[in-house]
């Protein structure tokens, strides 16, 4: 399984373009709202919510 995790909606948008799933970070440098217009599988607070994500069965 390949995704993206980005933190701006440059970075979600891209990996739409190229069939990837994307899961947005709101720790980095785009706010939230900026992340969710872009819809992305999931949005973030922290690393470790990603690392709980790719664990899940």
């Amino acid at each position: 399984v390949s995704l993206m995790v980005g933190d701006r909606r440059q970075d979600i948008a891209g990996a739409r373009e190229n069939g990837l799933a994307a899961i947005g970070v709101a720790y980095g440098f785009g706010s939230r709202e900026e992340l969710g217009a872009e819809n992305p599988a999931r949005i973030v607070e922290r690393s470790s919510e990603i690392v709980s994500l790719l664990s899940a069965d």
